[in-house]
């Protein structure tokens, strides 16, 4: 368990947090308080996605006194909270990057959430305090004063600034607490008259006016507001779909926009079938790569680190379900294959070595039948024997066109043995070298036997990041036939830039379709009643981002214990986004849902359409955002990996 005000971790049977003493209790999410005028789920998220830089405070930050303005209402949901009321001016005594914050208020103190407030300005405290303390509930007449003098010089606008009108969507319903505020409801369309802080808008609705919060909406672009207001006129809606046809056309191409013939044999299946198998039907089109079949062969003598190595292609470690058996001394009884173990279909067989006594050079080639794999990999720990040598030049003789590798492996023993030899361990132009003789020591054994040009990789099986793993993957990818190349890009793990780039491709490639699927299950949502079924998809496609890119949280941890660090350092240390994001998707999601809930007579063509572009403007932005997180994590994985080495 983390302590909220400190970040501590705490034990179960510990009372008390051994680091700033509140109460040890279990943290209870707040309800969704939406309806009753206070801020949501989605709400808090947001504001703690969006200060995530500026909530990592360091201890000395957070001894200097502060103090803030409580912007909004909150009732305790424990006994360790405290309670709230808008207008109220607490003394900040503890700023904890989790979002919640130690507070004092009239002597009593306790934890407050940190997106309920606002930290006040130097020499704004002292107003604050001398202001009259009689207003309760809603906005008070001390905080509206505030508003308008800070922004006294942006009340004299002109008259043509008076003129040009902007409007907002309202995203969360809002029940007044004050009578100078307004009723709001989800799908609302508000026109904002003045900006009188950062949290609060004066708008009007159906001819009222009064005080919203700036957070509860969305700026409607320039453009947009003549369809969200005349729901009723059919020309102004069909042109307002028009229009935006053409916005976002770098998030999508033509060609992957949804056609009128396919969107009406969506509509046949639809009403034929359900929306369940629709969108299962164009899911599988996501999926399709898994079907691929891909067949990479390990052979080698017993003992040569084959099963090591297959567990890493897999990105298996030795105690997994489904990982090849190590340290066994006996040799490979009979082929074996062993699955990928988020794709069925790509497999890697550990082949017996040949000489043996079942597996005899007369009848090897027939008995394992390397006609039917996309690779082969010749594993040996040391030099190559004479059996591999007769295998290698067979396999080049017999199936010319076969891509066939040579992997060393337990470089990484060799290396540690050289080191425990000197005193000083070994400097790293003498690793280099070590490595170069290796390869060449290889290379002329097996130009000894007449195989030219051999491909030799050197690895650390348990280690990806390290010597030529990175580039045995690449090499896989650049030699597989070209109509299995996604599948393979898509199931290997993240070890080199090279595959990271493919993954990129592909990663891209599949925007046009998931959008159209996303665009799909918009048009069919409820959207009067906020439903969202796109949401859904479109969460699950980053979460593949995320995956494939290697910044997914079980990747993370296997990281975070390689380097023996926290994950939340880690985290830090990436600067990563998506995660606070994925916590708060729905929010996320409304800075780009900018498409009215109306559906009338405008052509559900042309409105899926413009789901599409917007679902792939999503998909944009998180892939960017995925991929940023990447270089950074590769950045600091070279940095923590030298600093290990020195």
């Amino acid at each position: 368990m983390i302590c909220k005000c400190c970040g501590e971790r705490l034990l179960d049977h510990e009372p008390f947090c051994v680091n700033c003493g509140i109460q040890n209790r279990q943290i209870k999410e707040a309800k969704d308080q939406g309806a009753t005028g206070g801020v949501d789920v989605q709400l808090r998220t947001k504001r703690i996605n969006d200060n995530a830089v500026e909530s990592h405070v360091s201890h000395n930050e957070r001894l200097q006194k502060k103090h803030a303005r409580v912007l909004y209402s909150f009732n305790p949901a424990l006994d360790d909270e405290l309670a709230l009321k808008v207008g109220d001016v607490v003394e900040i005594l503890c700023q904890d990057p989790k979002g919640w914050w130690m507070a004092e208020l009239n002597g009593k103190r306790g934890v407050i959430p940190s997106n309920y407030v606002k930290i006040m300005e130097i020499g704004e405290t002292a107003r604050a305090h001398a202001a009259d303390q009689g207003a309760t509930g809603g906005v008070d007449v001390r905080l509206r004063t505030k508003r308008i003098n800070d922004n006294a010089v942006e009340s004299h606008v002109s008259h043509n600034e008076r003129s040009q009108k902007k409007h907002a969507r309202v995203f969360f319903s809002f029940n007044p607490t004050s009578d100078d505020e307004l009723a709001l409801k989800v799908g609302d369309i508000v026109e904002l008259v003045k900006q009188v802080c950062d949290a609060w808008w004066m708008a009007e609705l159906n001819g009222k006016r009064g005080l919203i919060p700036a957070n509860y909406v969305n700026v409607i672009e320039e453009g947009e507001t003549a369809g969200a207001n005349a729901a009723d006129k059919q020309a102004d809606d069909f042109a307002d779909d028009l229009s935006d046809l053409e916005d976002g056309s770098d998030f999508i191409e033509n060609e992957d926009l949804v056609t009128e013939k396919e969107f009406e044999d969506y509509q046949k299946v639809l009403h034929q079938c359900g929306y369940i198998e629709l969108m299962t039907g164009l899911d599988k089109i996501n999926t399709a790569w898994k079907d691929i079949k891909i067949k990479i062969a390990v052979t080698g003598k017993s003992g040569s680190g084959k099963s090591t190595l297959i567990n890493a292609l897999l990105n298996l470690k030795d105690d997994d379900e489904g990982a090849a058996k190590t340290g066994c001394v006996e040799p490979t009884s009979e082929p074996t294959p062993y699955p990928h173990p988020n794709n069925r279909n790509l497999e890697v067989w550990d082949l017996p070595g040949v000489g043996t006594p079942n597996f005899p050079q007369s009848t090897y080639l027939k008995q394992v039948n390397f006609q039917q794999y996309d690779f082969i990999i010749l594993v040996s720990s040391k030099r190559y024997t004479t059996n591999d040598t007769w295998l290698a030049k067979q396999i080049v003789e017999q199936y010319p066109g076969a891509n066939l590798f040579f992997v060393r492996t337990q470089v990484d023993s060799d290396l540690y043995n050289m080191k425990q030899g000197k005193r000083r361990g070994l400097i790293k132009e003498e690793e280099k070298k070590t490595l170069d003789n290796i390869k060449d020591e290889n290379l002329k054994n097996l130009q000894k036997a007449n195989i030219e040009n051999p491909r030799i990789f050197l690895v650390n099986s348990h280690d990806v990041n390290v010597f030529d793993f990175g580039k045995l993957s690449s090499m896989l990818i650049d030699k597989v036939k070209l109509e299995k190349r996604g599948a393979l890009v898509l199931s290997l793990s993240v070890v080199s830039n090279e595959v990271v780039n493919e993954k990129i491709k592909q990663l891209k490639h599949r925007i046009g379709h998931t959008s159209k699927c996303a665009a799909m299950a918009a048009i069919n949502s409820n959207r009067v009643q906020n439903e969202r079924l796109e949401i859904d998809i479109l969460r699950k496609e980053v979460k593949f981002y995320k995956y494939q890119l290697g910044i997914d949280s079980n990747s993370l941890t296997i990281l975070a214990s390689r380097f023996n660090i926290d994950i939340e350092d880690l985290y830090l240390k990436m600067n990563s986004q998506s995660h606070a994001i994925l916590q708060g998707f729905e929010f996320f999601y409304s800075r780009y849902d900018k498409i009215g809930s109306k559906r009338g007579s405008i052509i559900p063509f042309i409105r899926t359409r413009k789901y599409q572009r917007q679902c792939g403007r999503v998909l944009k932005s998180m892939l960017d955002i995925c991929i940023k997180e990447n270089q950074s994590l590769q950045t600091n994985l070279a940095i923590m990996s030298q600093e290990e080495y020195n």
